[in-house]
């Protein structure tokens, strides 16, 4: 499991799997882990990249160089390290400010671009509006959550619809939260 120095932040990924690329870019309320299902299956046909954004998971971030603006970046070195030219870039929420910055700086890299629930990096008033919605929701995170709290990227039933799921995804995010 390699972890490549970047500038002021330091990137941890996995790869598995053989034949053509797909990488993976989690959302904030993610890391490596919310791919889970995903790896296993696509790594029967194809060579899987996963990793976590800088300040998330494994992943490290001085303070102040946290940015979504170094995402893209972070991908192309994390590509260029595992030696990937070209792949199929999925993208998760915030990974979809990743996987657009990529795209638009490196058309040549992209076999294709998958961004699902995401406006990566596209704001438009009413995106403004929802993204604040959802910072105010995930500061209430802030405190020690109990087991069965929402996030704000779950709907809210998830816990009566699909109680392990829910609590999967809970764990998740607590490993998620910002390195110091």
């Amino acid at each position: 499991m390699p972890l490549l120095q970047r500038p002021h932040a330091e990137i941890y990924y996995e790869v598995c799997g053989d034949g053509p690329p797909i990488v993976f870019a989690h959302g904030a309320g993610g890391n490596t882990l919310v791919w889970w299902q995903q790896v296993p299956h696509f790594a029967r046909r194809h060579r899987v990249l996963i990793f976590d954004h800088r300040g998330f998971g494994r992943s490290r971030c001085e303070a102040g160089f946290e940015p979504a603006r170094h995402f893209a970046d972070d991908l192309t070195a994390v590509l260029d390290d595992a030696a990937i030219a070209r792949a199929a870039v999925v993208c998760q929420s915030m990974g979809g400010w990743t996987g657009l910055q990529f795209a638009r700086a490196h058309p040549d890299r992209v076999a294709a671009l998958l961004l699902s629930g995401t406006p990566a990096g596209i704001l438009t008033p009413k995106v403004l509006a929802a993204l604040t919605t959802i910072a105010e929701a995930a500061k209430q995170m802030d405190r020690a959550p109990a087991w069965n709290d929402a996030h704000p990227a779950l709907a809210g039933d998830i816990f009566e619809r699909d109680p392990e799921r829910g609590f999967l995804y809970a764990q998740l995010t607590m490993l998620t939260r910002p390195a110091p």
